[in-house]
């Protein structure tokens, strides 16, 4: 106040200066005191145990001996630019200690002025934090570490050709790989957190639903391999449930492996086997039976020379001529169908052999009054195959829709290319106007003796499948929408493998 003596006011302050001096010598900071110069004119014990230099060691000499080089040189124009304009400075200062260790000090540096507002001197305070930029450092290594070790088991899990689906025990996913993914057309994030059965209208989820179920039950896991008779696809799939280390709960993991071409390569193998074991077989049959049927057919001759003029036994001589002839097809058929795959392999164009096979089946179509239409797209690429074998091929199957066309009916003979498996194809159609196959036939339909034709032995379209196959080719045989059966035939082009 104005009213206090001047010794007391003098008091006063030296009072105030003692205490200012004693907290700045236990402050905990690294205080320093330089004049405007940059001569260093103070330092506090904390400043002495920090750097190593004694006070004795730094006064009158600039704070420079504590730099490196690890500073970054530019940190210092912007000290002096900002401290010179009378305004403090904050930085991070990479120093050295007397023993040449390096360490990291916080530190800001403020201007002193007089009562003038001139500056007199410069204070700087700092701390070391060393230790907290080294474990700032570690974690941040640990952090980077961790991302890209997710970022490995990521790319590795997404990498997995089969797909692996982790649900919890009720089958709400939690996570899944890409293949996984692809299996649906959502995104990840619409993905996770559903829960298996809404994807339960195709497999393999369906499946997959129902052995969640099983396994959680049953504790055991649960393997399976179904067919997706919709798609055509073959799916391995393996569930087994496991404890949740981090939280304590049941989880599943499934992996579903699409194995369809393993299935379809194991199907074809069961087949050839199993037409090559029946092929022996009916040849065998064939060639035994033929002896028989020649002396039969012989007799009969014989029979109708001295018997045939005589009205009582015209009838049966007609009808054992009418079953000669058709065990004779039926032994010529086998025959055929277990002759050996031995294929005469050419290039060829398709449109003669489909000519070929027209031109042999117009009588037969004149007789059944069914037209027949050829609709083959031009300049389709050769293909590499048996023409004779081929011209069979057609032919047995217009044929066959001929027999089941009605009068006036149309027969419609297609070719064109198309690409599948990063292959191009010819792909070869026979449309008929008649009844359709029945469903239940449809898987039935190329085996062998199985006909619903009266008369039929079962063995055309056998043959004409074996044919194909021979070839490498696929057969598929459908009920059109519009009505009436249509049998197509897949042959690679030249130039694909």
């Amino acid at each position: 106040p104005e009213f206090m003596p001047k010794e007391a006011a003098l008091l006063k302050t030296e009072e105030t200066l003692n205490k200012l001096s004693s907290a700045v010598e236990q402050t905990a900071d690294a205080i320093l005191i330089t004049d405007r110069n940059g001569l260093v004119e103070y330092v506090n014990p904390a400043f002495e145990k920090m750097t190593g230099f004694s006070a004795a060691e730094v006064l009158g000499k600039k704070p420079s001996i504590l730099k490196s080089d690890k500073t970054n040189p530019q940190i210092f124009s912007r000290l002096w630019a900002t401290i010179l304009s009378g305004k403090p400075f904050h930085a991070l200062f990479v120093n050295r200690k007397k023993s040449g260790e390096l360490y990291y000090e916080d530190k800001t540096i403020s201007p002193l002025k007089d009562a003038q507002g001139e500056i007199t001197h410069f204070v700087s305070a700092g701390r070391d934090t060393t230790e907290r930029k080294k474990a700032e450092e570690q974690e941040r290594l640990l952090l980077a570490a961790i991302e890209s070790a997710a970022m490995e088991w990521k790319l590795t899990f997404d990498a997995v050709e089969s797909a692996i689906i982790v649900t919890d025990s009720d089958g709400n996913i939690r996570r899944l790989n890409q293949t996984a993914k692809n299996l649906t057309e959502l995104s990840y994030g619409d993905i996770v957190e559903r829960n298996i059965r809404d994807f339960a209208q195709a497999e393999p989820w369906h499946t997959i639903a129902q052995l969640i179920i099983r396994t959680r039950e049953s504790r055991q896991p649960a393997l399976r391999q179904i067919r997706d008779a919709s798609t055509g696809r073959s799916w391995d799939l393996n569930i087994a449930a496991f404890n949740h280390p981090g939280q304590g709960r049941e989880m599943m993991i499934i992996t579903a492996r699409d194995v369809t071409q393993i299935a379809e390569l194991q199907e074809s193998l069961r087949k050839s086997e199993t037409m090559s074991a029946m092929g022996t077989l009916v040849a065998g049959v064939a060639h035994e039976v033929r002896n028989p049927l020649f002396s039969i057919s012989a007799t009969l001759d014989a029979f109708e020379a001295r018997f045939g003029l005589r009205a009582e036994y015209q009838e049966h001589i007609r009808i054992l001529r009418q079953e000669l002839e058709r065990l004779n097809a039926l032994m010529g058929e086998l025959l055929d169908y277990g002759k050996p795959a031995s294929l005469n392999l050419t290039d060829n164009a398709i449109a003669p052999i489909v000519e070929a096979a027209v031109g042999a089946c117009e009588t037969l179509a004149s007789k059944a009054g069914v037209n027949i239409v050829r609709q083959i797209a031009p300049s389709l690429p050769q293909l590499r195959c048996d023409r004779r074998r081929l011209v069979e091929v057609f032919r047995n199957l217009l044929e066959n829709a001929i027999q089941h066309s009605g009068r006036g009916g149309r027969i419609s003979v297609e070719a064109r290319t198309l690409q599948e498996d990063q292959e191009v194809w010819i792909e070869c159609s026979v449309k008929d106007s008649g009844p359709g196959f029945r469903a239940e036939d449809l898987p039935h339909v190329f085996e062998p003796f199985f006909s619903r034709r009266r008369g039929g032995t079962g063995l055309g379209l056998a043959i004409v499948d074996r044919i194909v196959e021979q070839h490498g080719g696929k057969i598929v045989a459908q009920n059109r929408a519009e009505g009436g059966a249509e049998v197509s035939i897949r042959l690679r082009a030249n130039g694909s493998s």
